[in-house]
């Protein structure tokens, strides 16, 4: 193939420094009857890029050398080619002067517009091919925003302009051309969005999961690779019209993937590649190459929240491959030199305090499922992903996730309903256990027992294969993670578990219920309360969309679930209130304290509930044990006391009729409300009642009044808090006026009409 037409000396210095060694072995080639010689030395910047393109992707050698190597003889080999050019160029002149072509910058418009339109509509085109085709392998979304393919726009644009302002065009000379300019075009963009997804998206999907950011050398090839694609448009589409389309598309098919090694070596892109090789080989299962990769890529690499989770991910793999001393070496470097990654130092150092505190035990559990996965890319994915790794543990051939999807999904964009997914798996001879508020004890015993988890958060689920008992880890397939294999620390899983009641699901083939029942028997114990928390859901959802008639009933979902609908801790049980959930103290001794009991129990949002509902039936008692319990969970943990548990326990000592807990606990109110500049008043207004109650409303007053200072009109008026102290103060101002000074009268005054009280 040759070259369209005669380039000039900075025109081919362009095309040379961009399209790199393709681009000179055509140009070089196109010369070979002139210059015999020229057919030995158009091979020799393919040699010298292939040669360097091996020592920098093995990483045989440093990179930066590498790329200093290629950079320094492709600048000598493109000054040869230009001075060969000139030379021919000079040989060949007639003397007579070239008439100039004329400019049209009209018609340079209008093909701008055209083409920018044709080019972006053919790549949407491609787009969707390639969504059906690649869609499980790599990330291909139709959205603009969220697509490569949007650069086609200003490359067709800009193609279009430079061809229309010529004074001949070779649009212009039939409908043959034109088409076979279009066809070139397709072509061009099919392979140069199929090296896009493979070198650029691919790559920032896979590597997310260790904190990889684009670097300097990154952008560098993304910009590279920007220029490539433009001037392989402008260089090889009139090639398809001058020299047919077979040879055309021949050119374009081998030169593609020359054209981005070049821009590889030219930005230093190889570590990238490398780091994505070595999570393929981890993705596949070679733990012992993946960390030989991660290793000699980590030199090269200058980002330190990159660096951080990579060694992190260098202590995960031992801990899959059972080397804990290797892990803790590479947690312990994470501690030591990357404190300011709070993600992965947080996991590091959890994993280091539980192997100091594990490995003087007896043999400690570990079970690790082998199970391997290809992700479907899609909007809201995560349920038939996830399912379908569970699948593929079952089956030799498991359910294409693509139509797992369609099968349970809602829509395109929307999440899966977990009884969509259960009708699914029944018609195949499965059943899916779903159930809340389980401990990790079920999730260990049923990993021992060789069955997968699905664990699910609020706005997501994800699969559980594996822990380590002696690391205190559990490993998790997450496709919130792109990369999907992830670890998580056994407290930090549990406090997000936490926030959707424990919920979780297992699959089991029909015939082994009985099995998982003698497994995990505590498996079952909530299982018909969800099935009925679901028809309420599933009611409700479609009543919203006006295509179903609710036939469930919240009031009746809540008695019949029971204490159940308590724990599960959903609005949707707790219409009314706690009407409809009547008090059994054997149930709730036998069923709830135990749950909230457990060390890993810490919302405070769950606690608060069951103390108002123990508080709503008279169970001060029990009611203080719990608030005992929920306290000494957090203080092992070092979380903060926070106001709002202090006034629940007030609460509660108020009901059981206990004032000197009262006064203790009013007192630290006190102390909460100073610490936080304002806080809550509630100490303050008991604190003030007992010493009234006591005879001495004139220190009751010398501890209120000052708090009219530190309030405003506009703050307080809504403030329950506040508006008893107001009240107290105006009683004891009706007492003995004496103790209220004029002045505190009379903003006691402003605030008795700010809030409404009577005169």
């Amino acid at each position: 193939m040759k070259t369209s037409h005669p380039l000039s000396g900075w025109k081919l210095a362009i095309y040379a420094i961009v399209l790199g060694p393709a681009f000179l072995f055509i140009h070089l080639w196109s010369h070979r009857r002139t210059y015999p010689l020229i057919r030995i030395l158009a091979f020799l910047p393919l040699i010298l890029l292939l040669l360097c393109a091996g020592l920098s992707l093995s990483l045989a050698a440093n990179p930066i050398w590498t790329r200093i190597f290629y950079g320094v003889l492709m600048a000598l080999i493109i000054a040869g080619v230009i001075t060969l050019n000139w030379s021919t160029t000079a040989a060949t002149r007639s003397g007579q002067p070239t008439p100039r072509p004329k400019i049209r910058f009209s018609r340079g418009l209008a093909w701008m517009i055209f083409m920018g339109i044709v080019f972006f509509g053919l790549s949407k085109g491609v787009q969707a091919i390639n969504y059906w085709l690649f869609g499980e392998y790599v990330m291909v979304y139709f959205s603009s925003a969220a697509s490569t393919f949007t650069m086609w726009l200003p490359v067709g644009a800009i193609f279009g302009f430079f061809y229309g302002i010529g004074g001949s065009n070779y649009f212009d000379r039939d409908l043959g051309a034109f088409n076979r300019s279009l066809a070139m075009a397709i072509y061009l963009i099919i392979i140069a969005s199929l090296m896009i997804l493979t070198l650029i998206v691919y790559p920032l999907q896979r590597l997310t999961p260790i904190a990889y950011t684009p670097q300097l050398a990154d952008l560098l090839f993304y910009t590279f690779t920007a220029l490539a694609v433009l001037l392989a448009a402008l260089f090889f589409i009139p090639g398809g019209v001058a020299h047919g389309l077979p040879r055309s598309m021949a050119a374009v098919t081998l030169a593609m993937p020359l054209i981005m090694l070049h821009a590889m070596l030219m930005s230093g892109y190889t570590t990238t590649l490398n780091l994505t090789a070595a999570s393929l080989l981890e993705g596949g299962g070679n733990i012992d190459a993946a960390k030989r990769w991660y290793a000699k890529a980590a030199p090269y690499i200058d980002h330190d929240p990159l660096l951080a989770a990579l060694n992190h991910r260098q202590g995960v793999l031992n801990v899959l491959d059972g080397n804990y001393e290797a892990a803790i070496t590479a947690f312990k470097k994470v501690i030591s030199d990357y404190s300011e990654d709070f993600a992965v130092y947080a996991k590091a150092r959890r994993y280091v305090e539980s192997y100091r505190k594990n490995q003087t035990l007896p043999v400690r559990g570990r079970k690790i499922l082998s199970v391997r996965h290809r992700t479907f890319e899609q909007a809201a994915s995560c349920f038939p992903n996830s399912l379908a790794v569970i699948l593929s543990f079952y089956e030799k051939q498991a359910t294409p996730t693509r139509a797992l999807s369609y099968a349970i999904k809602e829509g395109f964009d929307k999440g899966t309903f977990i009884w969509k997914a259960d009708t699914f798996l029944n018609r195949r001879g499965y059943q899916l256990i779903t159930t809340f508020w389980q401990t990790r004890q079920t999730l260990i015993r049923l990993l021992e027992a060789g069955y997968p988890v699905l664990i699910y958060i609020p706005g997501h689920v994800y699969t559980l294969y594996g822990y380590d008992a002696k690391m205190d880890i559990f490993f998790c397939y997450n496709t919130a993670k792109l990369n999907r294999w992830d670890d998580a620390p056994f407290f930090d899983f549990q406090q997000e578990w936490l926030r959707n009641g424990f919920l979780m699901s297992v699959v089991v083939k029909s015939g082994d219920v009985e099995k998982v029942r003698t497994v995990a028997p505590a498996l079952f114990d909530h299982q018909r309360a969800y099935q009925d928390y679901q028809k309420t859901v599933l009611n409700r959802y479609y009543a919203s969309r006006k295509n179903y008639w609710p036939d469930g009933n919240r009031q009746h979902a809540a008695e019949a679930a029971g204490l159940d609908a308590l724990v599960f801790n959903d609005d949707i049980f707790h219409e009314n209130g706690f009407s409809s959930l009547p008090w059994h103290p054997e149930a709730w001794d036998q069923t709830v304290a135990p749950l909230l009991n457990q060390p890993w129990s810490t919302s405070w949002g769950v606690t608060e509930r069951q103390v108002v509902y123990l508080l709503f039936h008279h169970q001060p008692e029990r009611a203080r044990q719990l608030l005992q319990h929920y306290q000494h969970h957090i203080e092992e943990e070092n979380f903060w006391i926070h106001d709002r548990l202090v006034r629940m326990r007030l609460a509660t000592a108020l009901q059981a009729g206990d004032p000197a807990e009262v006064r203790s606990i009013a007192d630290n109110l006190i102390g909460i409300a100073n610490n936080d500049d304002g806080g809550s008043y509630w100490g303050y207004y008991f604190k003030a009642v007992g010493l009234v109650d006591a005879g001495d409303p004139a220190r009751a007053a010398q501890l209120l009044l000052p708090l009219l200072n530190k309030s405003t009109l506009e703050f307080s008026g809504a403030e329950a808090d506040f508006w008893h102290i107001v009240r107290l103060l105006a009683d004891i101002q009706a007492r003995d006026p004496a103790l209220i000074p004029a002045d505190k009268a009379k903003v006691l005054d402003l605030y008795r009409i700010r809030l409404a009280m009577d005169p």
